[in-house]
């Protein structure tokens, strides 16, 4: 998306990469409150009155947010992550329906969902030129060959189980000196972080997939469908 924006200089565009939505974990500002906070400033201080969200199925989203956390160094596993006394996040938060709404009432949105990018994009550039206005070069995109670089992760049950023992030692180490850090800029030079290992050096080991299986409950579970319901009738 940056790249198509960057062929056009017709516009003026602000392109958050998911930061709007807020960090849903590690953040000063609480999860649930970072959507309307960061938006309200767009509109209030940047005059912001219009917005391209992008959305995805909750199910597979959340598969992907726990995916983000191990990988970023987390340890809990998915039966944990959402539930408990203290869950890494809170499910309620991550329901876009309500956010996407409550814009609604101050800007004018565009819906877009992560298929349809994927699987039509020159569908969706027609409706991001609807949108906003600008007629793009469609002969210029397609001799521009835009395409994003996939994201290495790790996905297999050798490469997942390491890694989340490897995360749960290096929380102990940094606990006794910062500097014991398994993620220092020495290990990361020399690619020797637990996510490098698990990502190089597993990846070939096994493809037995790693099943993520959270524990949802019944109403959390019908609370997800719901919200991509609603979500899909606003596309």
């Amino acid at each position: 998306m940056r790249d198509l924006y960057n062929l056009e200089s017709q516009g003026c565009w602000f392109h958050s990469d998911e930061s709007i939505s807020g960090k849903p974990w590690g953040s000063k500002v609480p999860y649930d409150k970072a959507f309307k906070n960061n938006l309200s400033m767009c509109i209030e201080s940047l005059g912001v009155r219009k917005y391209i969200i992008t959305v995805r199925p909750l199910d597979s989203w959340t598969k992907s947010l726990w995916k983000q956390y191990i990988h970023e160094g987390g340890y809990i596993q998915p039966r944990n992550f959402f539930n408990g006394d203290d869950p890494v996040v809170d499910l309620e938060a991550c329901l876009m329906a309500p956010k996407v709404n409550w814009l609604k009432e101050r800007a004018e949105v565009l819906l877009l969902s992560q298929q349809e990018l994927r699987d039509n994009e020159f569908r969706s550039i027609q409706k991001i030129s609807d949108f906003t206005g600008i007629r793009f070069d469609l002969d210029k995109i397609q001799k521009s060959k835009l395409k994003k670089q996939q994201n290495v992760g790790v996905s297999s049950k050798r490469q997942v189980q390491f890694l989340l023992k490897a995360n749960l030692l290096n929380k102990k180490l940094e606990h006794v000196h910062p500097r014991l850090s398994l993620n220092n800029r020495y290990l990361r030079r020399l690619g020797l972080t637990p996510r490098a290992i698990a990502q190089n050096r597993l990846s070939g080991s096994t493809q037995e997939l790693f099943e993520i299986d959270f524990d949802f409950s019944r109403s959390q579970y019908a609370a997800m469908v719901q919200d991509w319901e609603k979500i899909e009738n606003q596309l």
